[in-house]
């Protein structure tokens, strides 16, 4: 499906996708707004409490996250697509 302007993609809501532009839009304003660095000493904040820290840190945490990821990796790529493939 096209018109006048160029090809659109169409969405799953049928609308023509708006997404190229918004896409150009959310590089732009950043990079023009954002000049100072926002993650170095004076933008650090202040430390977690150690117990916080120590959980947060912690390797079994780590682990389990990231089987957490991988679970719903896993249920994502098992859907069924959007021409009904799996």
């Amino acid at each position: 499906m096209g018109s006048a302007a160029g090809p659109t993609c169409p969405s799953r809501s049928g609308w023509p996708s708006t997404r190229p532009p918004w896409l150009i839009v959310s590089f732009f304003v950043p990079a023009r707004f954002w000049q100072a660095p926002r993650l170095q000493e004076p933008y650090r904040g202040r430390p977690l409490p150690m117990g916080l820290q120590r959980l947060v840190d912690a390797p079994a945490l780590r682990l389990a996250l990231r089987l957490v990821g991988l679970a719903a990796a896993g249920r994502v790529a098992g859907q069924p697509g959007p021409l009904g493939h799996g």
